[in-house]
């Protein structure tokens, strides 16, 4: 009959110490972490828009954005073939394109491109970002995360359903982000969070059950 007491108490036990152990492991990311270059990816894409500013000039400065022919409109030079340049090609380019019209130009030119960030923000939707934004500069222009807002979880989903971890650090423009592709925000879930907080509550839990269930069958 003790034994059968026993019995009963210790499969408590048990259950409760698979359970802390559960709790307090580490969760483990299944989301590879996308590939951070050190210095700019981006190609122009159509939809992309050039902001060229000619210093002394400002009648050949001004924005433009590329057409679906992959061209961009460049006061005094016309329309330029632009898809596909580096920035770094670009104003390579166009500094020797302005150069044939005055006398040592002194040019600069960049380019914004629109980013689609969606989930738990407090602004979803398209987001206009320069080479210089980062990921948690993204997060900011959309208002910042809702829920905690302590750690969220930032990921780059692309077109074809692939996922990527984002780094909070890093620059947008070192990841190879093109059209299609979103930035999604999640908070963080709530156990995983306070797992260990969890872990400890049953950790306790289990060994006021183990006491009580020692005094019991002691006083039978």
């Amino acid at each position: 009959m003790l034994l059968t007491r026993l019995v009963r108490p210790l499969m408590l036990v048990a259950a409760l110490g698979a359970i802390a152990g559960c709790a307090t492991r580490q969760p483990t990311s299944l989301k590879p972490t996308a590939h951070v270059s050190p210095t700019p990816v981006w190609k122009i894409e159509v939809g992309d828009v050039i902001k060229t500013k000619v210093y002394r000039e400002p009648d050949l400065s001004g924005d433009s954005p590329v057409s679906e022919a992959g061209t961009a409109y460049f006061p005094g030079l016309g329309r330029v073939k632009v898809v596909g340049l580096t920035l770094d090609s670009l104003q390579v380019d166009i500094q020797t394109r302005y150069a044939k019209l005055i006398i040592d130009p002194a040019v600069d030119v960049q380019f914004t491109r629109d980013v689609v960030i969606y989930g738990q923000v407090r602004q979803t939707g398209i987001i206009t970002v320069d080479q210089t934004t980062t990921v948690g500069g993204l997060l900011a222009k959309a208002g910042g995360a809702l829920g905690t807002g302590r750690d969220p979880s930032i990921s780059l989903v692309r077109h074809d359903g692939v996922v990527y971890a984002l780094p909070r650090d890093a620059r947008l423009s070192s990841i190879d982000i093109t059209r299609g592709d979103a930035v999604y925000v999640v908070d963080s879930d709530f156990f995983l969070r306070n797992a260990p907080s969890f872990g400890s509550l049953v950790i306790m839990a289990q060994l006021i059950t183990t006491a009580l269930s020692l005094v019991f069958i002691v006083a039978r």
